[in-house]
């Protein structure tokens, strides 16, 4: 009846009472848990399957070489068995007791595509329990949706609703599975869409550690800007565009330096592009392909293949400007155009290797 996605990342702690909480929730009543794991090092995953060997309704998908909360969340719904798909992050926060309602109002109405779980009263901290700095991030995050979304609904960043499997199935060309706001990425996609809302409490984490950090802040970012430009400009190309920014800096304070000595070479240029290749690698590593980070075993030879790569670039340009440099010239500016584009498809596909 109910496929349940449960996104890990290590949450030892909390397997357990996850699966005993369900349990209770859907007795005598199908359902499956399928937990998707971003490659935990705490042991969630052997926890996972010591209870796989014992009951048969759950599944695991383990992923090595990819992160991220929406992502996470498609490749569940890709093995889900039934019509039904539930999705809640499994930190336990979330009051589950709404859920079973909720599954019989989407049988009593088949006009219902979602149901969302709004947390209690969220303009109320003291009844959202969230942290200082997480209640302000949140009705920001919710302040900006509100104003972009076509439904009228309270609560659109929630982590726990209820949807129809038809719905992804018949949309997921639209969707761009960036980040950590799975629901909010439908609603952005979708239109027409029935949308109700349910009320459930929001508690303090009691075990393990959030996961909220800095990466949900571009991952925001490039979703709205992928959403708004109709893919036009990849979000992950602007970001690549902002860390190469990092690099054009260390060449042009490079060739400054340079021209105080009385050098304008196209040999200087290119010396210092090659420079600035390991700069670029360390913040796209961290920051454009966060979400395929590079492990640390693989590092020197990743940084190898992209310098190879950059190093074509870098002749690219040497051939469009010959032997002289003019940082104001249209070659200039194509040169870059031409090396940088160059880079990015090819350190996104063959480095990082983004799906």
């Amino acid at each position: 009846m109910i496929s349940i996605i449960l996104p890990t990342l290590n949450e030892s702690e909390n397997i357990d009472d996850n699966i005993s909480t369900f349990k209770y929730i859907f007795e005598n009543t199908n359902y499956e848990l399928i937990f998707v794991d971003d490659n935990s090092t705490d042991g969630t995953r052997d926890i996972i399957k010591k209870h796989q060997r014992v009951e048969s309704n759950i599944k695991l998908l383990t992923r090595l070489n990819r992160t991220g909360l929406s992502s996470a969340i498609f490749d569940g719904i890709s093995v889900a068995e039934y019509d039904y798909i539930c999705v809640v992050d499994a930190d336990l926060q979330y009051d589950l007791e709404p859920l079973k309602v909720a599954v019989d109002e989407m049988n009593d109405d088949p006009n219902i595509d979602i149901i969302i779980f709004n947390r209690t009263m969220i303009n109320n901290k003291s009844a959202t329990n969230l942290s200082d700095i997480r209640y302000f991030i949140t009705n920001i995050a919710s302040w900006i949706t509100k104003k972009t979304i076509k439904y009228d609904i309270q609560d659109p960043n929630t982590g726990f609703f209820l949807m129809k499997k038809e719905i992804i199935e018949n949309n997921h060309s639209k969707l761009c599975l960036i980040g950590y706001k799975f629901l909010l990425d439908v609603l952005l996609s979708v239109k027409g869409l029935v949308v109700h809302e349910v009320q459930t409490d929001f508690n303090e984490r009691k075990k393990g550690t959030s996961k909220l950090n800095v990466s949900i802040f571009i991952d925001f970012f490039e979703m709205y800007l992928d959403k708004f430009t109709g893919f036009l400009i990849p979000g992950y190309f602007v970001m690549y565009v902002l860390c190469g920014l990092i690099g054009l800096f260390f060449v042009l304070l490079f060739n400054i330096l340079i021209t105080l000595f009385n050098y304008n070479d196209l040999w200087i240029l290119s010396f210092s592009s090659l420079l600035a290749i390991p700069i670029n690698f360390y913040f796209n590593n961290i920051i454009t392909f966060r979400h395929y980070k590079i492990a640390s075993e693989k590092i020197y030879s990743s940084l190898f293949l992209y310098f190879l790569i950059c190093s074509i670039g870098v002749i690219f340009q040497a051939s469009i400007l010959n032997d002289t440099v003019d940082l104001n010239s249209y070659e200039y500016v194509l040169s870059l155009l031409l090396s940088g584009s160059w880079n990015f498809l090819m350190a996104k596909n063959i480095v990082w290797r983004v799906r």
